[in-house]
């Protein structure tokens, strides 16, 4: 029924479109299966271990429209946005009472759901001041702090009061955050109380761009940090330093004191390119018992793409978590291919949590139709949080 409603809207849209020739409406279809074996084990009467993986076959289909010059007023701009996640293949756990949320299956967080995912107004004080009011996808930086979580079929949105400034030289905004909408309903009670973000940016030239942010996520933490990033010749680097602290926006008693640090260096080689990375999610320091959390973030990218480090990145380790990686990719008449190994492992007391390989390959088969084939094998340590890990996905993005 929900499917049915959304279509119905979208092609009222569609059909109105000829009396209004400004409009920009846009429609993106992503269905995409995705196979999980991650070792989920039951008893059965024998005795055998019985592996039940996962199969999720489903669709993405978001809707969307942005109306410049709403109701006449050349500053003022209008973007509603509505997202369909359809299941066929249901054969895992959505982890969601929207459903699919089989326990007998490992996990894809990918329940049925349908929702306006962006209805906003942006109006333009002057060329370079703007102010946002409603619900959007935000990213801030490279989601590593503050993310759609776009490889999930349902992205991550927020409502929010959003004030920037912008210029050739960089960018200062400020976002108040009312509003959390994640990837499931169960995420959406979550930060939605009043946070405060501030984050600007800073030119300097092309070998060094400067960024600064103050992050309060209420219930959670304060997170303060710089990145410094550049290209010179053919090396790309990014460098970034944050401190957590105690929440200055909480109803509860939270104490935490931890750090962060990030090292990513990537080097053209012909038409492909060659990346190093290595970070530090920080332990817990003193009396605390959270290590630096990053609870808003896109993780899929830069976890691994098997997904098992999510819960210390998103809640916080206590011991930390320290993740070394090295690949590249290269572009070929064919597409595009990646290939990457990732080591976990603790920052206090020497906790192996095991590595991964990442693969992926891309190939734009026209201009707004793009395959993807990816998958991830996961390999314990002696402290993992969980067993062998092999995912798999194949995908197709078309835009029109």
């Amino acid at each position: 029924m929900k499917c049915k409603i959304l279509l119905t809207v979208g092609s009222s849209l569609i059909v109105s479109l000829p009396a209004f020739a400004s409009l920009d409406p846009y429609l993106q279809i992503r269905p995409r299966v995705e196979f999980v074996d991650d070792g989920v084990v039951d008893k059965t009467d024998n005795g055998e271990d019985d592996t039940e993986n996962a199969l999720a076959v489903t669709t993405k289909v978001a809707l969307g429209v942005k109306i410049p010059k709403t109701l006449g007023l050349e500053n003022l701009m209008t973007h509603i946005e509505f997202v369909h996640v359809g299941s066929f293949a249901r054969d895992y756990n959505s982890t969601s009472a929207a459903g699919n949320n089989d326990g007998e299956y490992a996990v894809v967080i990918d329940p049925p759901l349908t929702r306006v995912t962006q209805a906003y107004l942006s109006y333009s004080i002057n060329p370079r001041t703007t102010v946002t009011a409603g619900r959007k996808l935000l990213a801030l930086d490279d989601h590593r702090f503050v993310g759609t979580v776009g490889w999930r079929q349902m992205p991550q949105s927020f409502g929010l009061v959003e004030l920037k400034y912008q210029d050739g030289n960089g960018f200062i905004q400020f976002d108040y955050l009312y509003e959390r909408l994640g990837i499931k309903d169960e995420f959406n009670r979550l930060y939605k109380k009043g946070s405060l973000l501030l984050h600007g940016l800073y030119k300097v030239v092309p070998a060094f761009n400067l960024s600064l942010f103050h992050y309060q996520i209420e219930d959670a933490h304060d997170t303060s940090g710089v990145k410094i990033t550049g290209d010179a010749a053919s090396l790309h680097y990014e460098l970034t330093y944050a401190v957590q602290k105690d929440p200055s926006r909480t109803e509860n008693e939270v104490e935490i004191d931890a750090d962060f640090v990030e090292v990513d260096l990537g080097y053209k080689v012909g038409s492909g390119q060659i990346k190093a990375n290595y970070y530090v999610l920080g332990k817990a320091k003193g009396e605390t018992e959270k290590g630096f959390a990053t609870p808003l973030a896109t993780l899929h990218k830069f976890e691994g793409w098997s997904d098992t480090m999510l819960g210390f990145a998103a809640g916080g380790n206590p011991l930390g978590l320290q993740v070394a990686s090295f690949g590249g990719n290269l572009k070929t008449s064919r597409g595009t291919f990646g290939a990457f190994y990732l080591k976990y492992d603790s920052v206090d007391d020497s906790q192996d949590y095991g590595s991964e390989i990442d693969v992926v390959f891309t190939n734009k088969i026209k201009p707004n139709l793009t395959l993807q084939v990816k998958g991830a094998a996961y390999s314990k340590g002696d402290a993992s949080p969980s067993d062998d890990v092999t995912k798999a996905w194949l995908m197709l993005t078309a835009k029109i």
